[in-house]
């Protein structure tokens, strides 16, 4: 996939038009958003990794924005911002991940993950032929082309924010 970059607006919320930028280069994805941007680089509310916030929002959505797509837009946001610095391996990462589902009000702390992984028999597993212990370096895992290809035909900017 071609590297790109994307800006959306996804309707009026509390602090009103909410923005996202979508960035795709070298393999690595990165999304970041902003609530009510002004001129001057401050927002109304929040930026950065707002997800959280854009789940209960927009109040008014942008024309081809609709709960269903920010749903989705938010899982993805969640699963593969920053894709390029991923503590486990695709295994170590499935384990992490289905655990912090199980228990979602968990707040991940790295040394009880690494006692969590090691009961599972996860901690240290084989990467390339050779063994990696979760966390020692950052991983790469691969955005899926049908994940790009979605965002990629996500609606553009119907106004120009202030910045992203």
């Amino acid at each position: 996939m071609k590297d790109f970059t994307k800006v959306c607006r996804i309707g009026l919320g509390e602090y009103g038009s909410v923005y996202v930028n979508i960035k795709y280069k070298d393999g690595r994805l990165s999304i970041t958003g902003v609530e009510g941007p002004y001129k001057s680089g401050n927002c109304r509310g929040g930026c950065g990794q707002i997800y959280e916030n854009i789940s209960i929002y927009p109040n008014k959505y942008a024309k081809g924005w609709n709960a269903k797509i920010v749903r989705k837009f938010v899982e993805i946001w969640k699963r593969w911002h920053l894709n390029d610095l991923q503590a486990g391996t695709p295994q170590q990462e499935r384990f992490v991940r289905r655990y912090r589902a199980r228990f979602p009000n968990y707040r991940y702390d790295y040394g009880d993950m690494c006692e969590k992984l090691k009961r599972a028999n996860l901690y240290e597993v084989e990467h390339n032929g050779e063994p990696y212990k979760y966390g020692c370096k950052w991983l790469t895992e691969s955005v899926p082309d049908a994940i790009l290809q979605w965002l990629k035909g996500l609606p553009e900017t119907d106004s120009t924010p202030a910045w992203v």
